[in-house]
């Protein structure tokens, strides 16, 4: 009885360490090199190539096919040339949800966002799946709230920020932002004073002359 206890004991033993080798976690996503497949928080990523995947972190990998987010093949997006930039990585917090204003992302439903919806690689910038006509992939920085810019122009939500100037363009918190003659909010310009425009908390914002809320003007 004592040798078959130990027998099946053993056996575990070696079932568990065989299980460790043949799954090897990297960060959310992990390779079975003996079954050839890939996971993404257990879930089986299809199509994807075991023995040229790469984990890039932060919900992203790539074979030598596809890129993928969150286990789903992104489109038209060149693996040969994708990579998960330091400014791409520093926007991202691993809850999903934007750092900082109070938990707020942008969007008028206030939905939250990790990158802001973008990435891009060697030719082309896109917004959550869709490519960002014109957009100038050397320059492009993702800032705040959906926002983003690269030296020509602004966006928001991957749309282009009408007259926006670039240069002077901030990110100012809870969907505020302004340039050097314009205050906006959640990508749309509002009526305010942008010399003396500035953001206290909880969507609440001032200029030397008027209160906002979440966009709003309130009081005169």
């Amino acid at each position: 009885m004592k040798n078959r206890i130990r027998i099946i004991t053993v056996l575990a033993l070696i079932f568990v360490a065989s299980y460790s080798l043949r799954a090897q976690r990297y960060g959310s996503y992990s390779i079975d090199r003996l079954e050839r497949e890939v996971y993404y928080e257990g879930m089986c990523v299809r199509g994807a190539d075991a023995s040229t995947f790469e984990d890039l972190g932060y919900g992203y990998g790539k074979d030598r096919r596809h890129v993928y987010r969150y286990g789903e093949v992104l489109e038209y997006v060149d693996p040969s040339s994708f990579r998960v930039s330091r400014e791409f990585a520093s926007s991202y917090s691993p809850d999903g949800m934007r750092p900082g204003h109070g938990g707020y992302g942008c969007g008028n439903d206030y939905r939250r966002y990790d990158n802001g919806g973008y990435y891009k690689d060697n030719f082309h910038v896109f917004f959550r799946g869709r490519e960002i006509d014109g957009a100038h992939v050397a320059s492009f920085e993702i800032l705040e709230d959906g926002y983003a810019k690269d030296s020509f122009n602004v966006y928001w939500n991957g749309r282009e920020i009408s007259d926006a100037k670039p240069m002077s363009f901030e990110c100012l918190g809870w969907g505020y932002a302004k340039d050097s003659f314009s205050v906006y909010w959640n990508g749309e310009k509002i009526d305010a004073k942008a010399l003396s425009f500035k953001v206290s908390r909880d969507g609440y914002a001032e200029d030397a002359f008027n209160t906002y809320y979440r966009g709003r003007k309130i009081r005169k």
